[in-house]
């Protein structure tokens, strides 16, 4: 899955590897599984090898978060939560 985020001006820095990023994607059922991304031309790539066609993708999710993911002044991606097709 890509991700193109719509401040596409904004530097994005991952501070993290593997699955340690926050992110996660749903299969058909809707269960949740990490996932790994790569920061490649200002967009996310996100995959996850347990789910082939994603349902929704969430990250920074739940009471305490991983997050990865920060801009160019060091603050972190907001958490969010989409469905395929948003």
């Amino acid at each position: 899955m890509v991700l193109r985020l719509k401040d596409a001006l904004q530097q994005l820095d991952l501070k993290c590897a593997g699955t340690e990023c926050g992110f996660e994607l749903a299969d058909a059922s809707g269960e949740y599984f990490p996932a790994i991304v790569l920061l490649k031309d200002k967009t996310l790539h996100v995959y996850s090898e347990r789910v082939t066609i994603p349902g929704a993708i969430r990250y920074a999710w739940g009471e305490f978060p991983l997050a990865g993911v920060f801009n160019a002044d060091g603050f972190p991606m907001e958490p969010f939560r989409a469905e395929v097709g948003d």
